[in-house]
């Protein structure tokens, strides 16, 4: 039986594809994030679709162009998503991740799990 399961969910596992982040192997393939927006709290999402990352911000969703792990000096190293209009930042803990959202001149913090 579990053979039987195994053949028929290969396919997809072999051909799943993952999203990649330029300097680092294991990128995260979704993040649910909330971003303080003066005193409120709004949900985005960055999610791998169809290998190809994209930030789920105000119902609308933006194409990450450029995604890749930042070099410092100390500390952890931050990953950056970058798409037309969004420059999101993350710095991942163990089961969380500190976040930035930088869109039209306005820096947002937030936070974000895995």
């Amino acid at each position: 039986m579990k053979l039987i399961i195994f053949v028929l969910l290969f396919p997809c596992l072999a051909f799943a594809s993952k999203c990649n982040v330029y300097g680092i192997s294991d990128g995260p393939q979704k993040l649910s994030c909330v971003i303080k927006v003066g005193k409120k709290l709004k949900k985005m999402l960055l999610q791998c679709e169809s290998s190809q990352y994209k930030l789920i911000w105000n119902n609308r969703s933006y194409p990450v162009d450029t995604a890749y792990h930042e070099e410092v000096e100390s500390g952890s190293n931050p990953l950056v998503f970058r798409s037309e209009k969004i420059l999101f930042t993350a710095i991942i803990h163990h089961f969380s991740a500190q976040a930035e959202l930088e869109m039209d001149g306005h820096l947002y913090k937030g936070i974000c799990r895995l």
